[in-house]
């Protein structure tokens, strides 16, 4: 069993969906449940993925979940790029979701290569 709570990937992650669910507080009623719900979904996802996937048996397992969280990661940038261009979300929440989504998927990859490598000491 792995200690995901400790993984920078984790951390970032969670610190991710935490900026992305107080940034998308204020969407328009008409965007809440479309837009807004899909993308606190995609936020949630990351985090969860990485949890859920340190809990497998096998390091072949693990990476199929970074890997599912990498793709909600991808999820979280558009819809949160459509959030902005339609002036959803307060400007002030731009920058620090941008910086921690950039964070979040530099320490996944690094995460993923980290359980690829023959050496692996994820644990």
């Amino acid at each position: 069993m792995r200690n995901f709570r400790g993984y920078p990937a984790y951390l970032h992650a969670r610190s991710l969906c935490v900026l992305v669910m107080r940034a998308t507080d204020g969407l328009p009623l008409n965007q809440r449940f479309e837009l807004g719900s899909q993308l606190r979904r995609s936020a949630l996802s990351v985090p969860s993925n990485i949890a859920e996937g340190a809990g497998r048996a096998t390091s072949a397992s693990f990476l199929h979940f970074l890997s599912i969280a990498l793709g909600s990661l991808h999820e979280v940038e558009t819809q949160f790029g459509i959030a902005v261009e339609l002036s959803h979300v307060p400007e002030a929440s731009v920058a620090p979701v941008e910086k921690e989504m950039e964070a979040t998927r530099q320490a996944l990859v690094g995460l993923m290569k980290a359980v690829r490598s023959p050496s692996a000491t994820h644990r």
